[in-house]
C-alpha cells in the first residue's frame, strides 16, 4: 500500500511540473491607427527632436477620454488577438519619452491590456521618430506574456502618422524550482520501484 502511494505521489509532482512547464502565451499582433501630436514641456506641439513627450488625442471615431488617455482604432488583428474585431476602440496613455516611468494599462481595448515597463528612442529627427520598449501582454485566460513594443511616426507629407507592433519573447525556460518537483517525481518513483523489488525478494 505505501508503494501505490509513493506512486501516485511522484505522478501528481510529475503531473503538476509539466502543467507549470507548459504556459499559455499569448502570440499574434494587433495594429493600430490613431493620431498623436508630439510635445514639448510646456504642451506646444512641436518637431519630434524638440518633444519630450506623445499626445494621444481622439480620432473621429470617439472622445478623448481624459486629458492623458487617447483613443485608437483596431485595424487588424491575428493570433489569439483574432478575438478583438477589426473597428473596435481602444484607450491609450499619452507617453512621455524624455523622463519615461513605467505606465500600467498603457494600451487597452476588447480585454487586452499592456503594461509598458521600459522606454527607449531609436530615432529623433525633425520629421520622424522611432521608440521601442518592453512590458507586458494580459489577456484573461491567457499568461501574462513579455514582448517587445515598438513606435514609429512621422510627418511625411505634413500629416503625422503612426504604427505600433508588438512582438512575444520566446518561450520560458522550466524555472529551476520546477526542475526541483521533477528531480523528487523521479526520485519518489525510484525509491517507489526499489520497495517493490525489495518486498518481491523478500
Amino acid at each position: 500500500m505505501r508503494m501505490i502511494r509513493s506512486v501516485a505521489l511522484a505522478g501528481a509532482l510529475v503531473a503538476a511540473t509539466a502543467a507549470s512547464a507548459v504556459a499559455a502565451t499569448i502570440t499574434g499582433s494587433i495594429g493600430m491607427a490613431f493620431q498623436f501630436q508630439a510635445k514639448n514641456a510646456a504642451g506646444v506641439n512641436v518637431p519630434f527632436t524638440q518633444a519630450v513627450g506623445i499626445d494621444f488625442v481622439g480620432l473621429n471615431a470617439g472622445p478623448v477620454s481624459s486629458a492623458n488617455t487617447g483613443i485608437f482604432l483596431v485595424t487588424g488583428s491575428t493570433g489569439d488577438l483574432a478575438a478583438i474585431p477589426i473597428a473596435s476602440l481602444g484607450t491609450i496613455h499619452d507617453l512621455p519619452f524624455a523622463a519615461f516611468s513605467p505606465i500600467a494599462n498603457f494600451f487597452t481595448v476588447g480585454g487586452l491590456s499592456f503594461d509598458l515597463d521600459q522606454l527607449w528612442i531609436t530615432t529623433q529627427t525633425d520629421n520622424t521618430l522611432g521608440l521601442m520598449g518592453r512590458g507586458m501582454l494580459k489577456l484573461a485566460g491567457f499568461d501574462d506574456t513579455a514582448g517587445t513594443w515598438a513606435f514609429s511616426g512621422n510627418t511625411a507629407g505634413g500629416a503625422l502618422t503612426g504604427t505600433f507592433s508588438w512582438s512575444a519573447d520566446a518561450a520560458p525556460v522550466p524555472e529551476p524550482a520546477g526542475l526541483a518537483l521533477f528531480g523528487l517525481a523521479l526520485l519518489g518513483l525510484g525509491l517507489a520501484w526499489r520497495t517493490r523489488a525489495s518486498a518481491a525478494h523478500a
